[in-house]
């Protein structure tokens, strides 16, 4: 009986600890841009103490009373070393810094740069993948999303 109730005591105190969350944009392989002030953000409980570090840099944040946290990251230099972005008891792996480019359109923005396909930007994209080693270019494809809202 005794050890029923520690277990049950040790599974309520695991299940009480907050479970910080960070937002859909960090990811492992991600890259941070160069020079800017980075923004750090997610969830956690109300009130719940968060702390970011990466590189030399760690910033403190707390949840507001909706469980909201942002925390701001100094400008950093470009690094073609993979590192860790840690917030909390998250990591988030092998993340660089340097430039980090969106690209957005019609269809034509949804023309992949390589591959084997023929809607390949330069028909050669197949080539290009195969003959080339490019680790620091890193890419990221976001599910396409209609909007209900009619333009003026």
């Amino acid at each position: 009986m005794k050890k029923m109730i520690l277990a049950a005591a040790v599974l309520a105190a695991v299940a009480a600890q907050a479970k910080v969350k960070l937002a859909a944009p960090f990811a492992d392989g991600m890259v941070l841009q160069r020079e800017m002030p980075v923004r750090v953000w997610g969830t956690a409980d109300a009130g719940e103490k968060v702390q970011v570090k990466f590189a030399d840099a760690s910033v403190a944040a707390v949840a507001d009373a909706s469980g909201r946290w942002l925390a701001e990251l100094p400008p950093m230099k470009a690094c073609k070393t993979g590192r860790t972005l840690t917030v909390n008891d998250v990591q988030v792996n092998d993340v660089l810094v340097g430039e980090v480019w969106m690209c957005a359109g019609q269809s034509n923005a949804d023309c992949p740069i390589w591959g084997k396909g023929p809607r390949y930007r330069d028909g050669w994209g197949s080539m290009m993948l195969t003959s080339t080693d490019r680790p620091f270019v890193r890419l990221v494809k976001t599910p396409k999303v209609i909007s209900t809202i009619a333009c003026a």
